[in-house]
């Protein structure tokens, strides 16, 4: 009876690494197990497990759904009069950018962030928006909150006031 349990465990490990190669995925993604795992063996699997996620959002999620609903919604919307708009062309036109996955290590990914803003790798609106925020609002936001603070006489610079 051992002898059997012992290889069912070995045949479902078996089958779980066959379906997670099928799926093009690695083998913790499908049974969430950790437990051989160590921080170099977890990013050299998910490097290109994200770059497959990529590919996808890309090449099937975005032109296959999100740009046929995106245009249905605007041209229904612009028909039914509910859109103030000279001219419906370039509002069919969206830009998606998906937010950017969690880090293992954030103070190196923003370390990397800075480093392309500062070579003019990217621009701050991508940056902002990989993080999956909105930059005018996150703009409005900052300003508000800079307002409230001189008005509150506030400082969070990590400086002493120079008002004492």
């Amino acid at each position: 009876m051992a002898k059997q349990a012992k290889e069912s465990i070995s045949f479902a490990k078996l089958t779980l690494g066959q379906i997670a190669a099928g799926l093009g995925v690695p083998t913790w993604v499908v049974d969430g197990d950790l437990s051989q795992a160590n921080y170099s063996s977890l990013r050299a699997a998910l490097l290109p497990f994200r770059a497959k996620v990529e590919q996808y959002v890309y090449h099937t999620l975005v032109p296959q759904f999100l740009n046929p609903v995106f245009r249905r919604h605007i041209t229904d919307a612009y028909l039914a009069d509910r859109l103030d708009l000279p001219d419906l062309a370039p509002a069919l036109k969206a830009e998606w950018l998906p937010p950017r996955p969690m880090q293992v290590d954030p103070a190196k990914d923003m370390q990397a962030a800075k480093e392309a803003l500062a070579l003019g790798l990217t621009s701050r609106k991508q940056a902002v928006a990989s993080l999956g925020w909105n930059i005018a609002e996150l703009d409005q936001e900052i300003a508000d909150d800079r307002a409230r603070e001189t008005e509150l006489g506030l400082s969070f610079s990590g400086k002493e006031s120079s008002d004492d």
